[in-house]
């Protein structure tokens, strides 16, 4: 008893210290504070819009909270598709004789069950029926119906035994595909040259482009074969290809029937085939006897390329005044009837002319303002009177020669005469009206040009005895 005593003794006065100790400190309570409380673990703040509650939202969400689930069926796209878990239920119920809609996720309801009529739920069922249909009838071709992004046109039947007769069956399959692009645009182009009048500096214009590539595949009965192929961008024609085949059973008379792009191969070298036709052919059999005919136009051509030493040749024509045009010219006519003779030897040129000065003036394309003047053209100066023609009555020949000057007949002395008129570019048309007695003809017997442009001297001119370039 008395060690029990001691023992409470020692345990009451120990408890009685140390509340006097709590006592006599300034120990106190504080409230809990979290890590990210501290500013430097403040959250960030959200950068949501603030919403504005008489502002329509930009993409209208329909909600079918009041109404049957089934009257707006969620299409996907931005509203989404409904998930997997929520499954749709439908029961009728006796006593109401409504039909009773719910929808759940899991065991619990995820709206309020919602009720249909009798006829409500009739109109429902043929609607659903029906696009059912039409879905399945669109991809009844497709092994994945639902991975299917071009379906493809329905089969047509066509009745009749004379239509089965000659087809070889009553179905029409068509299979388009490919694609149409067309462009369109407006292309305004400005140019800030003050030279350029002012409604000429901005000129717009149409830009209108279309791409379209096609390929179609029809097939009617089992006989008929039609094939296109169109495409806009098309390096080579021959690569539009279009053809008909038409070919007939084992026991008939008509083998074969193509019509479009066709070919012509044959066996022999004595006539060789082609590959490149347009046209109809024809392949028809009595007992053993086989006869092909075609009528066609050829598309292509056929050319040989002669290889020796490793260079290639190829014989061409060209005539000689094609050879390079508007760069050589004769300078009187007088030179043209000269021209075969005084080259005869070539390359010694027997001529008796010497050319020690010339001056050409050519149109002013490049709006430079150097050397401007404006210049007149007279076909009938200096030309021998056996070279003018019969209309212009008012030349007549002063030199018993044919040489080209400009005393070779009185043109050059009509025009000295009232050079104020001619040589002024606003009265020079009717300048040489008046001396011609209106007998010359502008872009006949003269040429009017308006600030041409004499060519630097520096520019080099070989003269091939009488021609100039």
């Amino acid at each position: 008893m008395s060690s029990s005593l001691v023992k409470y003794l020692f345990v009451g006065a120990s408890s009685v210290a140390l509340l006097s100790l709590i006592a006599s400190s300034n120990a106190r309570v504080r409230p809990f504070r979290r890590v990210y409380d501290s500013p430097q673990f403040a959250p960030t703040p959200i950068d949501s819009p603030k919403a504005k509650p008489n502002k329509p939202l930009r993409y209208k969400f329909k909600d079918n909270s009041d109404e049957v689930p089934m009257a707006n069926p969620s299409s996907g796209g931005v509203t989404l598709n409904d998930p997997s878990n929520l499954v749709t239920n439908v029961e009728f119920d006796p006593v109401s004789g409504k039909y009773i809609v719910t929808q759940k996720i899991g065991g619990i309801d995820y709206r309020p069950p919602t009720y249909m009529t009798s006829d409500e739920y009739q109109k429902y069922i043929f609607k659903k029926q029906e696009k059912d249909y039409w879905s399945a009838r669109t991809h009844a071709d497709s092994k994945t119906p639902a991975a299917s992004s071009s379906p493809k046109l329905p089969k047509l039947k066509v009745g009749g035994e004379v239509f089965d007769r000659i087809f070889g069956g009553n179905s029409v399959n068509i299979v388009p595909n490919g694609s149409a692009q067309l462009d369109l645009g407006y292309i305004v182009n400005k140019t800030a040259n003050p030279a350029v009048p002012q409604k000429q500096r901005k000129v717009g214009s149409m830009n209108f482009d279309e791409k379209i590539q096609l390929n179609v595949i029809g097939k009617i009965g089992d006989k008929l074969k039609i094939t296109t192929s169109y495409n806009t961008q098309a390096t080579f024609d021959f690569e539009n290809q279009m053809k008909l085949d038409y070919t007939g059973y084992d026991d008939e008379i008509i083998k074969k029937i193509e019509a479009g792009n066709v070919t012509f191969p044959l066996k022999g070298t004595l006539i060789g085939g082609s590959q490149t036709l347009f046209g109809v052919k024809t392949q028809l059999q009595f007992g053993r006897l086989t006869v092909t005919s075609i009528a066609g136009q050829e598309k292509g051509k056929t050319s040989t390329i002669e290889v020796a030493g490793g260079s290639q040749s190829t014989p061409f024509t060209l005539q000689a005044d094609s050879y390079d045009v508007n760069r050589h010219y004769f300078l009187a006519q007088y030179f043209r009837d000269q021209f075969d003779n005084a080259l005869a030897g070539l390359p010694f040129v027997n001529s008796q002319v010497n050319i020690t000065r010339l001056e050409v003036w050519v149109t002013n394309t490049n709006t430079s303002t150097n050397n401007i003047r404006s210049v007149v053209g007279l076909s009938e100066l200096a030309e021998d009177i056996v070279h003018v023609p019969k209309s212009q009555t008012y030349i007549t020949d002063k030199s018993p020669t044919a040489l080209p000057y400009n005393n070779q007949n009185n043109l050059y002395d009509l025009l000295l005469g009232d050079t104020a008129i001619i040589r002024n570019p606003a009265t020079t048309i009717s300048g040489l009206s008046k001396i011609s007695n209106n007998e010359m003809q502008q872009q006949y017997n003269f040429e009017l040009v308006s600030s041409a442009r004499l060519l630097a001297s520096n520019i080099h001119f070989s003269l091939y005895w009488v021609i100039y370039h």
